[in-house]
């Protein structure tokens, strides 16, 4: 079962991903194809001294699915975000570093476990926009791997702070192991990176579907993990794709801050 990506407007056909070996972690210079463009960076506050980034990935034309922990800071403050601005393919090397610009937030959400609980297996939540920027970006897929999934080669992009958080990298590996609710796999990843696809690049009938969320590092990276898309995430995905933000702003603009 899945859900099959959406292809920005007027797009033909999308590119190829960029599938290189040799580093783990690989530099994305053109993020103005997709599915590089589906790619979001995310900044916001806790409170006033505290502000956080993260990554995530476009759902639908106005939702942004990333970590739970991006959005409700169950470990921390108890609270939900504020003041946050979704940037999708956000690339700082780039002379036009923002093809698509920013976009505020309208409202978010978690399940009840990442609220109540900070249950890691359900450590992911959703932002909706206040922007209709996924009609120009493009959404990646979702789907559900069924079994253990161990051996799965999947991708997991985002902006990791230690190369400033404000650059898209990518990595390459596969799930390790897995339980009902999380995917274990040995891809290298930071910190910022929370919140990016973990898409299954090998897939001829999905081959940007997104099998889980990341959101938890290691030090040194040995083993990552993220909530797989299990049927509670499938369904709750599904739900919130369909929302479209209800006021007519096209792009490129986006409730752009200066």
């Amino acid at each position: 079962m899945f859900v099959s990506p959406t292809y920005p407007e007027n797009s033909g056909n999308p590119a190829s991903l960029r599938i290189i070996g040799g580093d783990d972690r690989i530099p994305i210079s053109d993020t103005k194809v997709f599915p590089w463009t589906t790619v979001v960076q995310i900044v916001g506050q806790w409170d006033s001294n505290t502000f956080f980034g993260c990554t995530g990935w476009m759902l639908g034309p106005s939702t942004v699915v990333t970590a739970g922990h991006c959005v409700y800071n169950f470990i921390g403050t108890k609270t939900f975000a504020y003041n946050v601005t979704i940037t999708p393919a956000l690339n700082t090397d780039d002379p036009q570093s923002t093809p698509f610009g920013s976009c505020r937030t309208l409202g978010e959400s978690v399940l009840t476990p990442w609220f109540d609980n900070g249950d890691g297996g359900y450590d992911y939540g959703v932002y909706r926009l206040a922007c209709r920027v996924g009609q120009q970006t493009g959404n990646l897929g979702f789907k559900i791997v069924a079994g253990d999934g161990v051996g799965t080669s999947i991708a997991v992009t985002g902006y990791p702070s230690d190369k400033g958080g404000s650059t898209m990298w990518a990595s390459l590996g596969s799930i390790t192991s897995s339980t009902a609710t999380l995917f274990f796999y040995d891809n290298d990843t930071m910190g910022g990176q929370s919140g990016g696809p973990a898409w299954d690049y090998l897939d001829p009938n999905c081959h940007v579907c997104v099998v889980a969320v990341h959101a938890h590092e290691y030090d040194p990276p040995t083993m990552n993990s993220g909530p797989r898309i299990n049927e509670t995430a499938f369904n709750y995905f599904l739900t919130e794709q369909q929302f479209v933000a209800p006021i007519m702003i096209f792009l490129p603009l986006v409730m752009r801050d200066y």
